[in-house]
């Protein structure tokens, strides 16, 4: 069921009869995308947001994610669709059994461990200053405007508004990784120890939060 403002996925009249066996939906701000059991993809609101020419390829998908205005799909193949503001995606996009969104980025992690980002380069969509240290990634997030990946040694890399280099020491605190969240200013991220690490931007702002007893 929806409602809200019908161009941008309020009203899904034009897709109801399409929408069964739904396992998960996601949205962005101009339209929704449903993932069926039988792999196949629906969407609906605005028109730009549509999969249009890219409908055909969106089978077998096991993952949706979505940024402000693009929705990218990842099928059981490792292949990745993309659609909306953003539909480049990059030669090297392959093997990859895990995707997560920006607010205007997509990355991925390969079955080999390494990661490949795209889209706006301030939102994490240009990994090329970490791309050495993207290997053997095991996790990866995503932030408003960042991702943060975890190797099997388990150092951090965090690229996009929040970039560290290799060197900083606050790196050191953010290991296993449970959630990573974000708000307009400051990143933050939950070990599985219940240890929060804050990293802000407006004054280049890092702290480690102990857990209450």
């Amino acid at each position: 069921m929806t409602w809200g403002h019908d161009t941008c996925g309020g009203s899904s009249r034009r897709v109801q009869r399409q929408l069964v066996d739904v396992e998960d939906v996601v949205g962005n701000n101009y339209a929704f995308a449903a993932r069926r059991s039988d792999g196949r993809v629906v969407a609906w609101g605005e028109g730009l947001c549509g999969p249009g020419p890219v409908s055909v390829q969106l089978t077998s998908v096991v993952q949706v994610e979505a940024t402000e205005a693009a929705f990218a799909a990842l099928r059981a193949d490792g292949q990745v669709v993309c659609w909306g503001t953003i539909q480049d995606v990059d030669q090297e996009v392959f093997e990859v059994k895990k995707l997560v969104a920006s607010s205007k980025a997509f990355a991925a992690l390969r079955a080999d461990g390494r990661v490949v980002s795209w889209g706006l380069r301030t939102s994490g969509g240009d990994s090329s200053r970490v791309q050495e240290r993207l290997m053997e990634v095991q996790k990866i997030f995503a932030a408003r405007n960042s991702f943060v990946a975890e190797r099997r040694d388990g150092k951090a890399v965090i690229w996009g508004e929040f970039e560290l280099e290799e060197d900083d020491p606050i790196l050191e605190s953010i290991t296993d990784i449970q959630e990573v969240s974000s708000t307009g200013l400051a990143l933050a991220v939950l070990r599985r120890d219940g240890v929060v690490v804050v990293l802000g931007n407006s004054d280049g702002a890092k702290n480690v939060v102990e857990p209450p007893e």
